[in-house]
């Protein structure tokens, strides 16, 4: 967050010093439609610095800086009222800053921002550390939290964490802003939970997943994915799971080529493997192209616990012809995991509703 006058000079300096790869400084300049031709720093330097920068522009630019190693995680589930004459934002609104008064225990909640698609709350609460420094002794935990309209009366609740810890707080939250003394639920919950799914569902989502065709978005491999045993609790002791990271088989790299075939994953060797031997898949780690810009990314739709997960894992822009590792602006980020986590909560809800008919 800027909090100063910054000096063009300043951030001349910073990209002269190459604080900022060339690539992404111009990768940043597009976002602001301008457009740089030149991969060296020092003539960098002398194009930009001198281009007026407002408060948002040098937060964005900051961020270039900070954040080489941020990228964007998430938690979704659904809510929706039981009473078809209130706005599902309102409800939310109200029951958030009835209880923001007495700081809601353990959590400091802001203010809610409201428009008519949606609300938009950070949560602050502490976490206790290991080891006896006091200084230390509590970690501050940030989270967002996005809460976008589905209709008039449902909404997603999309968790931004660092860790599945830090969004079962927020669920907890939820949980408790839907209580009020003796009266109906306020809202139900509805989690997104893979182990409603049948054995062959739970291949048919990442076939579907997989087929669907975003606007410029085409998927180029699959980087990993992690089969889990059967077994009717996570809580059983035999309970048990594998990554797959490496391709020392072919795996993956055969389950690559039958996507980009247009074959489906039940016909795929290992997979029909896996579940003749009791395992299922229950994430994948996808890795997509632009077909407009020379930038790529890593995304990971996975299923652990009761909750669906969409996480950022790694993102890349071209320099010197070569696709390196940069993460993407935040909002860049943000657009991508919305799109996959709309598309995913869809595909679940249609197995679900194929399922009970």
């Amino acid at each position: 967050m800027i909090e100063c006058y910054v000096d063009c000079t300043e951030y001349k300096r910073l990209i002269e010093e190459q604080k900022i790869r060339p690539a992404a400084l111009k990768a940043f300049f597009k976002t602001k439609n301008i457009f740089l031709t030149s991969n060296n720093s020092k003539k960098l330097s002398e194009e930009v610095y001198t281009i007026f920068m407002g408060v948002r522009d040098l937060s964005d630019f900051q961020e270039l800086l900070y954040g080489s190693n941020t990228y964007e995680k998430s938690l979704i589930f659904e809510i929706a009222t039981p009473n078809n004459d209130e706005d599902i934002l309102d409800v939310i609104t109200q029951s958030i800053n009835a209880r923001r008064s007495a700081k809601m225990g353990e959590y400091n909640i802001s203010r809610p921002i409201k428009t008519d698609a949606d609300i938009t709350l950070e949560m602050v609460y502490y976490k206790k550390t290991a080891g006896k420094n006091k200084i230390f002794e509590y970690e501050p935990r940030n989270l967002r939290v996005y809460i976008r309209k589905n209709s008039e009366h449902k909404a997603i609740v999309d968790i931004r964490q660092q860790s599945s810890y830090d969004a079962s707080r927020v669920i907890n939250l939820f949980d408790g802003l839907r209580k009020v003394d003796n009266e109906p639920n306020l809202f139900n919950i509805k989690r997104l939970n893979f182990g409603l799914l049948n054995k062959e569902n739970r291949v048919k989502f990442f076939d579907l997943l997989m087929e669907h065709k975003f606007n410029q978005w085409k998927i180029k491999t699959v980087t990993a994915l992690t089969v889990k045993k059967y077994e009717l609790s996570e809580d059983d002791d035999s309970y048990s799971e594998e990554e797959i990271t490496g391709d020392e088989n072919n795996n993956l790299s055969g389950i690559s080529q039958a996507i980009l075939n247009g074959q489906g994953l039940r016909n795929n060797e290992f997979v029909q493997k896996c579940i003749a031997e009791g395992f299922y898949i229950s994430s994948m780690k996808l890795r997509y192209y632009n077909s407009k810009e020379s930038n790529e990314f890593i995304i990971n739709i996975n299923f652990k616990g009761e909750d669906l997960k969409v996480d950022m894992c790694q993102t890349f822009i071209e320099e010197d012809d070569v696709m390196t590792p940069h993460p993407f602006m935040r909002d860049e980020q943000d657009i991508i995991i919305k799109e996959f986590q709309d598309t995913a909560k869809s595909i679940y809800n249609q197995l679900i509703e194929e399922q009970n008919s």
